[in-house]
């Protein structure tokens, strides 16, 4: 297994589900003073000494880091400590830094170079760098699909973020969901999108498992779409992922539009799409235009449809082993074509909040109609006559902006 971070070869790691995939990374600059070792002896170290700790499967493990190729063996390195990692922003401010550490419980912290300790914590500390000491890793005993692997925070109704617990089975849902829609290890992944939203999770990880090569933008290149634009021509990428309002900012730039032209498939996600930037993205020739959707609580896609030739947008059908119901007020299924709840069932829905049991027995119910659990997404739809679903709008006063949940007050 490999990792190419701009040319320069490192070993990687092995998926921690136990796929066989060669994994490969892109990045802007090669460090000499990573060291000598490779993605694979970096991961390892740090799975390491996290079991050193003695952590428990499923503890949280936060991730402070910046966006580099050692931010990725930190969360592979928690996912092989059989503990579950929690993504903290270097950019966020202290204070947010201190609650999430401290409302996750998390049990180590993981901390790139240059990057600040949030006050307060007291825990153990470890470097996600190489270290000249050694440390051998033997994969934990005793680790379930059900164990969260992830824990992500979205705006929470009260003003408290609230942590979603998400697990290996959920996950592994999803990898089948990719693969059944076609994307292969051919692909050149994309990832401009910041740690902390869900869908990082299919740029960064799920890519690297089904064995695709991934180009890995830093901050500048998040930003500004002439310099992403460049990326995209350098690495040669073939899909990229964005909310609509991003991407319809980024296609203003002449640049972004050109190479945005050249990808195989654009995949839009965390917000409405509306029919004027479907009609836009239609006039990239010979690019398919995926509408994805669903919530943090059921594993970032829950639905999809390729809308490359559709008149109209829509969020189209569930995806593998998931059930999507349009429920009135008492949880009825409602009429066709009438308006209704979606609520979502199936292997993506997550094990609830983190510490908040009361707001999980609120949002996840048990499902009357197939057995399992329930996730009321609070996002209003109806069935069109074709099955597939439409979005409306918000059964609250929440909104999404650049895909963030947003609750007014």
């Amino acid at each position: 297994l490999n990792v190419v971070y701009w040319g320069e070869k490192y070993d990687f790691w092995p998926c921690p589900a136990g796929h066989g995939a060669e994994v490969r990374l892109m990045a802007r600059t090669h460090r000499a003073e990573d060291g000598p070792l490779g993605g694979a002896v970096i991961s390892q170290q740090i799975a390491a000494r996290l079991l050193e700790e003695g952590l428990a499967p499923g503890t949280p493990v936060a991730v402070v880091c910046r966006r580099s190729p050692q931010l990725l063996c930190a969360l592979f390195a928690v996912q092989m400590a059989g503990c579950c990692y929690l993504p903290v922003d270097p950019a966020y401010p202290q204070k947010r830094k201190e609650y999430l550490l401290e409302d996750s419980r998390a049990g180590a912290v993981l901390l790139g170079e240059g990057e600040i300790l949030p006050e307060g914590y007291a825990g153990p500390v470890i470097p996600c760098a190489w270290s000249e000491e050694e440390a051998a890793f033997s994969p934990p005993d005793g680790l379930s699909q059900e164990d969260p692997v992830y824990i992500l925070y979205t705006s929470g109704s009260t003003g408290r973020p609230k942590g979603v617990q998400v697990t290996h089975r959920n996950v592994a849902n999803l990898y089948s969901y990719l693969k059944d829609i076609g994307l292969t290890e051919e692909e050149i992944m994309l990832c401009s999108t910041t740690v902390c939203f869900d869908v990082f999770v299919v740029e960064g990880v799920l890519s690297l498992c089904m064995g695709m090569t991934v180009a890995l933008a830093d901050e500048e290149e998040q930003r500004l779409p002439w310099r992403l634009a460049a990326l995209m021509e350098q690495s040669g990428a073939t899909l990229l992922q964005m909310t609509p309002s991003r991407f319809q900012v980024f296609l203003e730039n002449e640049a972004f539009a050109a190479a945005a032209g050249r990808l195989h498939r654009v995949f839009l996600a965390g917000e409405a799409l509306e029919n004027s930037l479907l009609r836009r993205a239609q006039r990239l020739a010979g690019v398919r235009i995926w509408n994805l959707y669903g919530p943090t609580e059921t594993t970032i896609y829950s639905t999809g449809a390729d809308l490359t030739g559709e008149k109209c947008s829509h969020i189209g059908r569930p995806v593998l082993n998931t059930r999507a119901y349009v429920l009135d007020e008492s949880l009825r299924l409602a009429p066709r074509g009438a308006k209704g709840e979606l609520c979502i069932g199936g292997a993506g829905v997550s094990l609830g909040y983190c510490g908040r049991p009361e707001l999980t027995g609120e949002r996840f119910l048990q499902n009357p109609y197939a057995g399992g659990t329930l996730y009321r997404t609070g996002d209003i739809v109806r069935l069109g006559s074709d099955g597939n679903l439409q979005f409306v709008g918000r059964a609250d006063h929440q909104i999404k902006y650049r895909g963030l949940r947003i609750e007014l007050g």
